[in-house]
């Protein structure tokens, strides 16, 4: 039988100022994108990062490898949506 584990999670949005009240409303306290992205997250997640799902461009997969964010278990890269951004699922090794 499973045991139900509640887990507390801190999730962080990236977006412009005009996505940046929907995230908000939705829990999702927003980080500008732009110049010191890598600055403001880190500022934001003092404890540091665990995961990065990145949906927007295959920047974000370096982002995540230059902020030392760990890769999955089960996976060799970051997770990167399909599309343009997929074929640098590996950049960062």
């Amino acid at each position: 039988m499973a045991e139900h584990l509640l887990l507390a999670v801190h999730v962080l949005g990236i977006a412009s100022p005009a996505n940046a009240d929907w995230l908000t409303a939705h829990g999702a306290p927003t980080v500008p994108y732009g110049d010191g992205l890598a600055e403001a997250l880190t500022a934001a997640a003092p404890d540091g990062i665990d995961a990065f799902i990145g949906l927007f461009g295959p920047d974000y997969v370096q982002l995540a490898v230059d902020l030392g964010i760990p890769r999955g278990p089960d996976r060799d890269d970051h997770l990167v949506p399909e599309g343009p951004g997929a074929r640098h699922q590996e950049r960062g090794q």
